[in-house]
């Protein structure tokens, strides 16, 4: 009897440090993905700055040209 009731807090800790490590790894995956996206993000906002800079550019030479 003694070793029936040894083993079972045993796997109670094992299930809690499964349940730790499976929550764990779901935590990295979800922080890898919103990096991902943050960065995915970040690069559009560059290239529509980049596009505006452009278009102002474009139009003060075609002004200029004009004159």
């Amino acid at each position: 009897m003694a070793e029936g009731s040894e083993s079972e807090p045993r796997r109670r800790v094992n299930t809690t440090v499964a349940a730790i490590g499976a929550g764990l790894i779901v935590v990295i995956v979800l922080a890898v993905v919103f990096a991902f996206k943050f960065v995915e993000d970040e690069r559009e906002r560059n290239l529509q700055a980049w596009q505006i800079r452009l278009g102002i550019v474009a139009d003060s030479r075609t002004a200029a040209v004009n004159e």
